[in-house]
């Protein structure tokens, strides 16, 4: 992809990943971003987020990039309006981590360069 076109896929990944929240009634989060020349690192802190829910989002997410179809689906992300936006996401990350607290949850979602 070309740099405007990676720009574009990290901000379709920022508000995939805001919808899918406010989808879900989660009014309280926050998202940050990092980017080197090796990878993207998204991380997501939300309140008492709700067991299932991760399971979901690791089931959605947790599954094998797939750089080839990256060019071909960039252009869906955000687009669609339903709680399973999440099902596209996954092509684009190589690895998610999910750390518990006694009061919040963080995701960090990594995709290398």
């Amino acid at each position: 992809m070309n740099p405007k076109q990676e720009r574009r896929v990290i901000a379709q990944i920022i508000e995939e990943l805001t919808l899918f929240l406010l989808f879900h009634g989660y009014t309280e989060f926050r998202i940050d971003f990092q980017s080197d020349e090796k990878q993207e690192i998204y991380v997501i802190d939300v309140p008492h987020m709700r067991e299932e829910l991760i399971k979901r989002i690791q089931t959605q997410i947790d599954q094998p990039r797939e750089e080839a179809f990256e060019q071909t689906y960039f252009e869906l992300l955000g687009e669609l309006d339903s709680k399973e936006d999440l099902d596209l996401l996954g092509i684009f990350i190589d690895e998610l981590v999910v750390k518990h607290t006694e009061d919040s949850v963080t995701l960090t979602l990594i995709r290398k360069k």
